[in-house]
């Protein structure tokens, strides 16, 4: 496991190590070229190396070629970690990688991959390891259709067009939700106030009030408030900045319509799935107010390493995440404001990193608008910081919850 982030290497580390699989890791490419080398030398070959692939001095792109341009390591198995750069980035295959994997990374897709590995090269299946490390006797955890009658089975549709109404009522229906429908921003602001709805699908552009003014004054009306509604905006266009625009409006994730089943199954799962409590007593399958907050699959996989064998390894993870953080949150600021490019990119990252290891989802969104700033839009990176302050006090406020909550357990 190579990558510069001490949190994410100690979380994927624990992952792993959790599969009845032996893994080592290193903080940098020559780091890791070196342990290859010796360990191929001495006759303890490692069979997968998993990279990052933003590192400082040697990326992973550089790193798998290395490993692959060497004769004593060319038969490494390689997977590629992109926080940024999707499941396809350039010239992976060409530098002999073999799975490439978006981060944050699910341990369930993280143990699929392993597993293929694993059974290509004969060296047997880990799937009671992965089941253990999943929750899940499969290795692969299901999601679970909404309550309809529960507050988390209820969605607020904002859109104007009648055709796109019928559609999009259809689709929600059809997967299990039930759903209000509103025809302009400042409706629906009206009824988020009045109605605890699981999530709002958030037209763009309507009238009266469009998507991100609506957006933003949802957010005003529950800044004193226990409650964060996700906010999924909805765009017949995808031009460039629409993403960081809906970001900067308050909105927490984007689909591009038409909208496929799939996808929006996807994405209200995300945000609106419960997370049952560990005895399924009063409580279980209510969404908590951090649900918009926190990726509920990440904390539940560090939950079982942490009962598996590592008592604290939460608390010590979001100590160490928040050591590493509010310093970096002030290297960002002074980068955006002296027009440093690189250093918001460097800096942006390596926050993105720790904090998907930890399931902040939101402020992983920031960081990933930050890392692809460029010189036309940096003077637009001042907001995206000031969101992404904001975003972290309440990510932090939440992982310490649950640190507390686990440790009492």
């Amino acid at each position: 496991m190579v990558d510069d982030n001490a949190t994410n290497r100690r979380v994927l580390s624990k992952q792993i190590s959790s599969w009845d699989m032996r893994v080592s890791s290193a903080e940098d490419g020559p780091r890791a070229l070196l342990k290859l080398r010796r360990a191929a030398l001495s006759g303890q070959d490692y069979d997968v190396a998993v990279l990052d692939m933003q590192m400082p001095g040697m990326n992973g792109l550089e790193l798998a070629r290395r490993i692959k341009g060497d004769p004593r390591l060319a038969g490494i198995q390689l997977i590629l970690l992109d926080s940024v750069g999707g499941e396809n980035p350039d010239n992976a295959a060409e530098a002999g990688i073999r799975f490439c994997l978006t981060k944050p990374v699910r341990s369930s897709r993280l143990y699929e991959v392993l597993a293929a590995i694993a059974e290509d090269l004969g060296l047997g299946s880990a799937a009671d390891a992965g089941a253990a490390a999943t929750g899940d006797p499969n290795g692969l955890a299901e999601e679970a259709p909404p309550d309809r009658e529960s507050p988390e089975g209820l969605v607020l549709l904002a859109e104007d067009n009648e055709v796109n109404q019928r559609v999009a009522v259809r689709m929600l229906e059809r997967i299990g939700y039930r759903v209000d429908v509103v025809e302009n921003g400042r409706r629906a602001v009206e009824a988020a106030e009045q109605t605890g709805y699981a999530a709002v699908l958030m037209d763009v552009q309507m009238p009266v009030m469009n998507g991100y003014e609506a957006s933003r004054e949802i957010r005003a009306r529950e800044a004193d408030g226990p409650r964060r509604t996700p906010i999924i905006a909805m765009t017949a266009d995808a031009m460039e900045g629409d993403r960081e625009k809906a970001l900067e409006a308050g909105m927490d994730d984007y689909v591009t319509k038409p909208v496929r089943v799939e996808v929006l199954t996807g994405v209200l799962n995300r945000w609106t799935r419960p997370e049952p409590d560990a005895e399924g007593g009063e409580g279980a399958g209510r969404r908590s107010p951090e649900n918009a907050v926190l990726d509920r699959e990440v904390l539940r996989a560090i939950k079982l390493l942490q009962d598996g064998g590592s008592p604290g390894l939460l608390g010590e993870l979001v100590e160490t995440f928040v050591e590493d953080t509010e310093p970096r949150l002030k290297v960002l600021e002074r980068a955006v404001t002296e027009g440093d490019l690189p250093a918001v990119r460097r800096e942006a990252h390596a926050l993105g990193g720790s904090a998907g290891s930890l399931g902040a989802v939101r402020v992983v969104k920031l960081c990933e608008s930050l890392q692809r700033a460029d010189e036309e839009t940096l003077d637009r990176a001042g907001g995206l910081v000031a969101g992404l302050e904001k975003e972290y006090r309440r990510a932090r406020q939440a992982l310490l919850k649950e640190a507390r909550q686990h440790t009492k357990q």
